[in-house]
């Protein structure tokens, strides 16, 4: 089965290669002072809608979560499966954040509440479309 090299759309930031045994993977970056956050996460918003539809079952889900958006990300808060966002993705400092990425190759980082519709879901959907894509060949 053959990888293809997904040259990024508009709301994306990198190409990729992605085969039929890649993983996407999105890793949230929040904060428990943070409204927008709030907003994502509260019972029947988007956060729940995504996590239970197919889409996002065909997904690596993480969370990173720290109590005050201003209190500054370390390595720490990557620890383990989630390093390589740490070494790399230059991780901002404003929450809601998400990071797309197939394996361990980031292709979007986007903050604000507003991004997830605009660029971030749009890229999820089009990733695990050209992986099914590539899964069915």
């Amino acid at each position: 089965m053959a990888a293809a090299l997904l040259a990024p759309a508009a709301f994306a930031q990198h190409s990729v290669e992605i085969g039929p045994q890649s993983r996407v993977r999105v890793v949230y970056l929040a904060a428990d002072n943070c409204g927008f956050c709030r907003e994502w996460d509260w019972p029947g918003g988007p956060r729940e809608r995504f996590l239970s539809s197919e889409l996002g079952r065909a997904v690596e889900f993480r969370e990173v979560r720290r109590p005050y958006y201003q209190q500054r990300l370390t390595a720490a808060a990557f620890a383990g499966p989630l390093a390589w966002v740490w070494d790399r993705v230059e991780v901002p400092g404003g929450t809601p954040t998400w990071i797309v990425a197939v394996d361990e190759n980031p292709v979007l980082v986007s903050t604000g509440l507003d991004r997830w519709e605009a660029s971030v879901l749009p890229q999820i959907e089009l990733l695990v479309a050209k992986l099914r894509e590539l899964s069915a060949q």
